[in-house]
């Protein structure tokens, strides 16, 4: 059973891995906006942070979201993006971003720990923050 749960975890970050590089290249994740590209890339890496909840993958979740900014950045469409060459700039804000939520919404769970609808209201509250 815990194998289990094991894979399923590898295979739904490689989904949201995958979906990550899917928004990235199409103009459903990276928004030219002139001075820089407006972002809906960070989606999937919410999505994985709660639905996983465990501390690594929110890691691996925020180092991908990285490193995609890192490999778009590579080919700029705004002012502001070959700054995000730099690994410093591109990567470690998103892995910071991703522990950072992870931590709030474990926050959350204990904060709301008596009420009904605990999970929907941490969910929101996380995803509104990050």
């Amino acid at each position: 059973m815990k194998d289990t749960k094991k894979y399923f975890k590898i295979s739904f970050t490689g989904i949201l891995i995958a979906l990550m590089f899917a928004f990235s290249w199409t103009v459903l994740g990276m928004i030219p906006l002139g001075i820089a590209s407006a972002t809906t890339v960070f989606i999937p890496v919410v999505i994985g942070i709660i639905c996983l909840n465990d501390f690594k993958y929110s890691v691996v979740l925020g180092f991908a979201f990285g490193l995609v900014s890192l490999i778009r950045s590579l080919s700029p469409t705004g002012f502001l993006d070959p700054f995000f060459i730099n690994p410093i700039i591109s990567v470690v804000p998103r892995v910071i971003m991703a522990i950072l939520t992870h931590l709030f919404y474990n926050l959350l769970l204990k904060c709301f720990n008596k009420a009904k609808y605990k999970y929907e209201i941490c969910a929101s509250l996380s995803g509104g923050i990050a």
